[in-house]
């Protein structure tokens, strides 16, 4: 079992401590905390699997590919329950293309920007008409694009730690920088559903009624809708659900109030699915095909929807920002929707109060007289 303890005067490093295969007592210190939980982590698997070996080794050279790296990285991954495996794997794969039987050692700074400036110009698969209001055209999304370098990144870092390779070919400060996306491109979308003219056309077009449900549902609560599609019949109340840690992306639970409308929209599911679906299935969204399983095919059934709906450019995840949107005009208070992100970051919260910063001004404007007529005589 390893052991994370802080070193120095303000805890400013991280030490991992734990045993290796013979019994040995070893350390290994981190300046960041998550580099030290990483390791830690990978401890843990490697007990299970067995073997600590691999950890050990302290060698300059290694013939190991980044295929065999990157199927380590998975299995980690796996074994820690990983709620979006299935879309990590898929972008390992698309890796696997470019530097799967490459020696780790051979992958060079060069490589990684050759990649990178390879991906901004890649075009997706098909026609892509059901994103065509995306500022990126046909092309890959930034926020693709930034996942498939961090993973790329992660891999590398996992070879760094396992002492396969000396240091990580991505660098550090600007020049690592360069390979990533900033941040003023990140999270650009900004498609919202019309509530007046595409709502109804929507709901009429969605196949089934688990479907329909699962829009209205999703306008009223506005979670993640791969949240809401892994809701669990246990973590659903009369007035609120439970959204576990493990299952969403920032690995916070979350509690969610439900008003009367969403209340009642959950009534109909249940009566539906209590003919029409599986009692005994956990699910709350089941396939349309009275097996009880988890609603996997909903996104499929969108795109045929939205095509039969003629609307254009509307994806499952534009349900959340229109939630969030309308909430932050009716309340106007950064507070609520934090709350609503289910996250602590304010950044993402000033996207959607759109007037914060001119109310702000306006309440300091309007606090002249809070000090009063104390002044300072500087004669």
């Amino acid at each position: 079992m390893a052991v994370i303890t802080k070193n120095g005067k303000k805890g400013k490093t991280y030490a991992v401590i734990y045993r290796d295969d013979d019994g040995k007592q070893r350390q290994e210190t981190f300046k960041l905390k998550k580099d030290a939980l990483a390791l830690d982590g990978e401890i843990r698997f490697r007990k299970r699997k067995g073997t600590l070996a691999h950890l050990l080794k302290r060698a300059q050279v290694s013939d190991k590919t980044f295929d065999q790296q990157a199927q380590d990285y998975l299995d980690l991954k796996e074994s820690t329950g990983m709620a979006s495996f299935r879309s990590l794997q898929g972008f390992v794969k698309e890796l696997l293309r470019t530097f799967g039987g490459m020696k780790l050692r051979e992958i060079k700074y060069s490589d990684l920007e050759r990649y990178r400036a390879n991906l901004e110009t890649r075009q997706l698969r098909g026609n892509g008409s059901h994103r065509k209001d995306s500022v990126r055209d046909n092309k890959l999304s930034y926020a693709t694009i930034q996942k498939y370098m961090t993973t790329l990144h992660a891999i590398l870092q996992m070879a760094v730690r396992d002492k396969v390779l000396q240091e990580n070919p991505f660098g550090s400060g600007d020049a690592k920088k360069r390979l990533f996306v900033r941040k003023d491109k990140m999270n650009i979308r900004t498609r919202v559903l019309d509530m007046e003219n595409e709502l109804e056309g929507l709901v009429d077009a969605m196949p089934d009624p688990v479907a329909k449900l699962w829009v209205l549902i999703e306008c009223q609560v506005g979670v993640r809708p791969g949240e809401l599609l892994r809701l669990t019949k246990d973590r659903l109340f009369e007035d609120h659900f439970v959204l576990r840690a493990k299952d969403r992306k920032n690995r916070r639970p979350q509690v969610v109030p439900l008003n009367a409308k969403a209340q009642g929209y959950f009534r109909d599911l249940r009566l539906y699915l209590a003919t029409q679906g599986d009692i005994s299935s956990p699910w709350v969204f089941q396939e349309p095909d009275n097996s009880g399983r988890q609603y996997r095919t909903f996104y499929t059934r969108w795109r045929k929807a939205c095509q039969d709906a003629g609307i254009e450019g509307l994806q499952p995840r534009d349900l959340r920002p229109t939630f969030i949107t309308a909430l932050a005009s009716r309340t106007r208070d950064i507070h609520v929707v934090k709350a609503a992100l289910g996250d602590n970051s304010s950044e993402m919260a000033f996207r959607y109060v759109k007037d914060a910063e001119q109310r702000y001004r306006e309440a300091v404007l309007q606090m002249e007289d809070f000090t009063g007529s104390v002044s300072v005589n500087l004669g």
